[in-house]
């Protein structure tokens, strides 16, 4: 199943909004995936999308190595980017995502699963890693 969608950055649904979106127009035919291909120290965050992934009805199969193919979700470590950042590169029919660590990793595949739930996910690029070198929650009563 693959639809073709307009969609624009302001369509992508992620909490919090990352820093930077490019979109071209299309979504992803998330359905054709078959296969999610991972570095061997990546193997928890494989396991963990593909399971959100069977949540959802997509069966897919794990594959330990990082070589880039049609029909699947590309896991890498790219030391490059900030520790907990990452990279999110989208075509019509692959996904590769790049973190500075596997926290990085982890951060672009829950980015991921949002825009599943949202309805699709967009073809493009979205590059994001933590604004602030902390976590944290206020509540004001």
């Amino acid at each position: 199943m693959s639809a073709v969608f307009s969609a624009s950055a302001k369509d992508v649904n992620v909490i919090p909004y990352p820093q930077q979106v490019e979109c071209s127009g299309k979504y992803c035919g998330f359905g054709r995936i078959k296969r999610i291909s991972y570095q061997s120290q990546l193997f928890s965050e494989a396991d963990f999308l593909s399971e959100e992934l069977a949540k959802r009805g997509l069966k897919v199969f794990l594959k330990k190595g990082s070589k880039a193919s049609d029909r699947s979700v590309v896991l890498s470590l790219d030391k490059s980017l900030p520790a907990e950042g990452y990279v999110l590169k989208v075509s019509e029919n692959a996904v590769m995502v790049s973190g500075g660590s596997a926290a990085g990793v982890l951060y672009g595949i829950q980015t991921i699963v949002q825009q599943v739930d949202a309805g699709g996910l967009m073809c493009g690029c979205i590059v994001d890693s933590p604004r602030y070198p902390w976590r944290g929650l206020m509540l004001d009563e």
